[in-house]
């Protein structure tokens, strides 16, 4: 939310990626987690309070929230949403969680953890 990070986030993920998500890039929000060991975050419900504020004029009705990895799986990283537990996974990999359904990550393992949070208008 502060600076310019989330223009050096979409810079990363670049111009290429984010038409194979079918984006809008004017209305991309990302953040890189990083989870050291013994940390995570708690179960909960997201509702998009951050990304109307940064966006108030954004089409809510569009708007999604995925989550990736950007390393693969190491022992002891976990990432919840709903009643799937996700593991093992391999960086790139890409999981859509829907806003009001609750989710949760944890890393308890010996490696850091790092994944990327996105929301944006994603045109089906």
């Amino acid at each position: 939310m502060l600076g310019d990070s989330n223009e050096k986030l979409k810079a990363l993920l670049g111009d290429e990626n984010i038409k194979k998500l079918n984006a809008d890039p004017d209305s991309i929000l990302m953040r890189f987690i990083v989870k050291m060991p013994g940390h995570g975050i708690a179960w909960h419900l997201d509702d998009a309070g951050s990304y109307k504020t940064k966006f108030p004029n954004a089409d809510i009705s569009k708007l999604k929230r995925l989550w990736f990895p950007v390393q693969d799986w190491k022992d002891g990283h976990a990432f919840q949403i709903s009643k799937t537990v996700i593991t093992n996974w391999k960086a790139g990999q890409v999981h859509q969680i829907p806003f009001g359904l609750g989710h949760a990550s944890s890393n308890f393992g010996y490696a850091p953890q790092y994944t990327v949070s996105f929301t944006g208008v994603i045109n089906d």
